[in-house]
């Protein structure tokens, strides 16, 4: 007779009845046909042969060992008899657990307990409906060194054991593509989410709203944990349209703005925040324009001296120019010269600066840093015709970019 909570496990042997990793495959009761390589274990078999586990060693074996790997900045973790179906994905810290000790960080690997007592029964009814259970947590404190990766390992290991279920845990350990709210973990996830469950929802009290807006990139439901696991119908806990997300990208309209070069020798003065695509603007048109970027020169003086080398073309200052005195030195040298001189102006406010400065940092350019952002802004006088611009030109911010119009 076959016993209670099975489940079986085919060693299958390769060509020459070699045995290894590969050939051991852990296979689940609601489908034999569904299975997943058995990595790490190993067995001396002469012929093909279908077993069964005993929920104990399911236990001590199939969930709490698990597979470590990591990609890039990305650890990842699977119990050896995960398999991967939709999934049900959850926040870790503060959501599937909280700290024992009631401090707001873990003192070490055994300082949690379950957020509620609802917690393993819940992911255990997920888990037999058919769907596999990801823990998908930012761990930016790995990747700083304060935090030792082997001991949040071990945590989840832990955790996966008392919850008696297989699980993936995805751990992003630098401020990335990879961490939340970007999508980049999607990579590593072959099944679609059904919904996420985090406690950083941007609710009054909590520390961000990073889970509600990983789940918005990804355009999947989204829960609390209060919701979830305790049932609550509060609507802090329920009603998103009460919660803060802060700048929200998706209102960046697409398409290009529209740019008439001169026919005559010009020079054109950007004006604009940092990160607000001045040098995407002038890097389009360096087939017509040469280019004056302060960032490369560091310094105005080298900027004006690279401005008096350039005799007979035109020019784009790549600059921010934020007030009157900074942009007077270009007026004073076009007039000088007789030359035509305008203004363009990136109409990019401060929470839109904010959010294209995270988004370069995170995609692998250089960040900076938001002391700038915010100095422009409290210094920032708007150009006027006054000051002897020929036209100011404004243009809106617009993008094609999809990335651009998500949560960073």
């Amino acid at each position: 007779m076959e016993p209670n909570n099975v489940m079986y496990v085919a060693f299958v042997p390769s060509a020459g009845g070699v045995w290894s990793d590969d050939s051991i495959y852990i296979v689940s009761l609601d489908d034999p046909h569904d299975y997943c390589t058995f990595d790490n274990y190993y067995i001396q078999c002469t012929q093909c042969c279908v077993i069964f586990l005993s929920k104990l060693i399911i236990h001590n074996i199939i969930i709490a060992n698990m597979i470590w790997n990591t990609h890039e900045t990305l650890i990842v973790g699977r119990s050896a008899g995960y398999i991967e179906r939709s999934i049900a994905a959850f926040d870790m810290d503060g959501t599937i657990i909280k700290t024992k000790s009631g401090k707001r960080f873990p003192q070490n690997a055994n300082d949690w307990i379950f957020f509620c007592d609802r917690v393993p029964q819940v992911l255990q009814e997920l888990h037999k409906e058919g769907h596999s259970i990801a823990f998908i947590s930012n761990q930016l404190g790995i990747g700083l060194g304060k935090v030792d990766a082997n001991e949040i390992k071990k945590k989840i290991e832990n955790i996966a054991t008392a919850l008696d279920i297989p699980i993936i845990a995805l751990l992003a350990t630098a401020d990335d593509h990879l961490r939340k709210p970007r999508t980049g973990v999607q990579e590593f996830i072959n099944q679609k989410f059904i919904f996420y469950c985090g406690d950083a929802a941007g609710r009054k009290r909590d520390f961000a709203s990073s889970d509600y807006r990983f789940a918005l990139n990804l355009g999947i439901p989204f829960k609390t944990p209060e919701a979830l696991f305790l049932k609550s119908d509060h609507p802090n806990n329920n009603d998103s349209t009460l919660w803060d997300i802060g700048f929200d990208p998706r209102t960046i309209p697409s398409g290009a703005n529209e740019f008439t070069h001169a026919q005559h020798q010009e020079i054109i003065v950007l004006c604009g925040p940092p990160a607000s695509g001045k040098s995407s603007f002038a890097n389009e048109y360096n087939d017509r324009y040469d280019l004056i970027c302060q960032d490369i020169l560091k310094t105005k003086a080298k900027c004006l001296k690279k401005c008096r080398e350039t005799l007979s073309d035109s020019i784009i200052i790549d600059a921010t120019n934020r007030d009157v005195a900074t942009r007077s030195c270009w007026i004073e040298y076009a007039r000088s010269k007789n030359i035509p001189i305008r203004c363009v102006v990136m109409d990019v406010e401060k929470p839109l600066a904010m959010h294209l400065n995270t988004y370069r940092n995170a995609y692998g350019d250089k960040r900076v840093p938001a002391i700038a952002i915010h100095m422009f802004f409290s210094k920032y006088e708007p150009p006027t015709i006054g000051e002897g611009f020929s036209e100011i030109i404004t243009l809106p911010f617009r993008s094609d970019n999809a990335d651009l119009r998500r949560f960073v």
